[in-house]
């Protein structure tokens, strides 16, 4: 069994929803596909189940209650979490039994119609302070994906969901981080719906693997945001022949 953690709360960071920061090095392979096209769970090589929650019943790392910062409960098989900002974050996460060079992070989200408020999943560094890549998507129908360092949320790259809606329907969102300390940093796939949104290859010049660590994250820029997961399925691996 997954040993557990609780929920953090970090109020200094730089959300910045409707521009990115940074520059993404988007170095796609030829056997990849590309946006938009169908993606299956493992392409960089997490392949083993590691830990899947429906959340018909409260874990013991989802620290339910609420504070001036904010509300986390269990309603009808589904984790609402709420954050009052503006400029706020709320993650909590499960730790796994032992780090993996990959790990596969996927939940479904529904947004609350906020286009300042953005949610996901995460993966979490197994090293070193707190570091994480964190997925999403937004009430403003894009998907996003960042960085998360000591309590620090940037956005480093977004762009339009197209035909979905985060306002209107739940959308599986999954990150997928492998470990690349040769490279400089980690190669990190996204999937909305299991369509490909986002392939970068490094993404960051701060390694974040490996990973035992996967969350779930809400973070607005308003005065208050809040979203609903549900289905929280974690995957780890060996990064695969490149």
């Amino acid at each position: 069994m997954p040993s557990s953690r609780g929920r953090l709360v970090a109020a200094a960071i730089c959300l910045a929803l409707m521009a990115p920061v940074g520059a993404v090095v988007a170095q796609q392979e030829e056997h990849s596909p590309g946006p938009g096209d169908p993606a299956g769970s493992g392409q960089l090589g997490a392949l083993d189940e590691a830990y899947r929650d429906a959340f018909d019943l409260a874990p013991g790392w989802l620290d339910l209650g609420e504070d001036e910062s904010g509300r986390t409960v269990l309603e009808d098989g589904h984790v609402y979490m709420s954050v009052i900002g503006p400029d706020a974050n709320y993650w909590d996460y499960v730790v796994l039994p032992s780090a993996s060079e990959v790990m596969r992070v996927e939940a479904t989200v529904q947004m609350d119609g906020s286009a300042s408020t953005a949610a996901g999943p995460a993966c979490g560094s197994a090293v070193g302070l707190p570091r994480w890549f964190v997925a999403g998507i937004n009430g403003g129908d894009e998907w996003w994906l960042g960085r998360l360092i000591d309590g620090r949320l940037q956005v480093v790259d977004r762009g339009g969901l197209g035909a979905a809606s985060s306002t209107q329907s739940a959308l599986r969102v999954a990150i997928e981080c492998a470990s690349a300390p040769s490279e400089g940093g980690d190669h990190v796939l996204i999937t909305v719906d299991d369509r490909l949104v986002a392939a970068s290859m490094p993404v960051l010049d701060i390694p974040v693997g490996p990973y035992d660590k996967a969350g779930l994250l809400i973070a607005t820029d308003a005065q208050q945001g809040s979203a609903t997961f549900d289905d929280l399925i974690v995957h780890t691996g060996e990064p695969l022949a490149r």
